[in-house]
């Protein structure tokens, strides 16, 4: 964009050396109305970004409010608890399957052990 508008001076700059007083008035007229232009349409896009980004921000808040409101609903939900509860139950009952498992595969070791020892003797 300034690239454009110091193009712009630059190029009304060597018009207005070689053009009479007439015409350098009209030049300066058309380039301050294209520099208006300029500005203008700038300030349309930056209110149109601005108004965009404030609807993406809304749009964000409002998702994530019905995401926590849904989320809510189902974990104060009776059946979700119920459940959660079965869960933890099973897996106590699983901790303890695998504990028993572990001592009595211990103990079979040891009898094992035993009995090699005493079939050696």
């Amino acid at each position: 964009m300034r690239i454009l508008v110091t193009a712009s001076v630059l190029g009304l700059a060597i018009a207005v050396t070689a053009c009479t007083r007439s015409e350098e008035q009209e030049t300066r007229a058309e380039t301050n109305e294209a520099v208006q232009d300029i500005r203008a349409n700038a300030n349309e896009a930056g209110d149109r970004f601005e108004a965009s980004a404030e609807n993406v921000g809304q749009d964000v808040k409002e998702g994530a409010q019905k995401v926590g409101s849904e989320i809510k609903q189902v974990t104060d939900d009776p059946d979700v608890k119920a459940a959660a509860g079965e869960v933890k139950e099973a897996f106590n009952g699983l901790g303890s399957a695998v504990k028993d498992a572990g001592r009595e595969t211990k103990e079979g070791a040891r009898e094992a052990g035993a009995e090699a020892r005493d079939a050696t003797n």
